[in-house]
């Protein structure tokens, strides 16, 4: 009987065990650089894609700059779900929802950049086109 409990406790000694050598190999695993592009993401969101609110204009405020700094973190976190994809993340429903939204705010930023760029162009060329105020 004693020998049968010494049997049963070291194989579950090495059944805990075992299992934690195999499921922890060196490096990073698919899961961890998919949540290292979650995390990207969402530091854009709290960084330069959070919008500031300007009560002398009492608007939103968004430059290009702004936007593009937000694309470039947006494309590192593409980059990093990219990786997750090639490591075996692809087939996982959220994972796919996550990697199309990433996409799909991609291209919004792409076109909002080039109509900010377009409106600060335009604010520009109407000041330069204003008349210097008369000297008195």
């Amino acid at each position: 009987m004693v020998r049968l409990r010494r049997r049963v406790a070291l194989a579950c000694a090495l059944s805990l065990s075992a299992p934690a050598l195999v499921a922890c190999p060196s490096g990073e695993t698919r899961h961890d650089v998919y949540m290292k592009g979650l995390q990207i993401e969402g530091e854009a969101e709290r960084g330069p894609c959070k919008l500031t609110f300007d009560g002398g204009m009492r608007a939103q405020v968004l430059s290009s700059a702004q936007i593009n700094e937000c694309l470039r973190m947006q494309e590192a976190a593409i980059a990093e779900y990219e990786r997750a994809a090639e490591m075996g993340m692809k087939g996982d429903p959220a994972f796919e929802r996550t990697y199309a939204r990433a996409l799909e705010r991609k291209k919004r930023l792409e076109s909002m950049r080039s109509n900010v760029a377009r409106m600060e162009r335009e604010q520009v060329e109407a000041k330069a086109a204003e008349p210097a105020p008369l000297a008195r």
